[in-house]
């Protein structure tokens, strides 16, 4: 009976929880963690500067989160009006271009088909001339 109420006193006036490493409640720290030499006055500066600048990393990286969520959330929530406000301004200046390249291939077709139809009547003269001379050598020669 007695290892199962170790760590409660009889009284009911102490705490429960049994004390670890030398630390009690009422004493303090143990006197064999007063002198330990891996923690001494250098070395807790150390720590304290340590934890100073994680802390103002920590602070500084949840800063910058911050900010860089509020710019997200900005560019994410744009109205539906000016969502469509720029779509249609993208498809007028898209549709000037097409209309450009459009007026621009037309003209160039229509060059080559003026330049297609002036070589026909040149040939269609030539074949006129061609016969012409044919017949005027045929009754020529009959003539001889």
């Amino acid at each position: 009976m007695a290892a199962a109420s170790s760590g409660c006193s009889s009284g009911g006036s102490a705490s429960p929880i049994p004390s670890t490493a030398g630390v009690t409640e009422s004493d303090g720290p143990a006197p064999e963690l007063l002198d330990d030499p891996l923690i001494d006055d250098a070395e807790v500066k150390k720590m304290k500067e340590y934890f100073s600048h994680l802390f103002k990393y920590s602070n500084q990286l949840v800063a910058r989160s911050k900010e860089k969520s509020k710019q997200l959330k900005s560019t994410a929530t744009i109205s539906v009006e000016e969502h469509a406000r720029v779509v249609k301004e993208l498809n007028e200046k898209n549709a000037a271009e097409i209309r450009k390249l459009q007026e621009t291939k037309n003209k160039a077709l229509k060059e080559q088909r003026d330049a297609h139809d002036k070589l026909e009547k040149k040939l269609k003269d030539s074949d006129h001339q061609m016969v012409d001379s044919m017949k005027r050598i045929k009754s020529l020669s009959a003539e001889l």
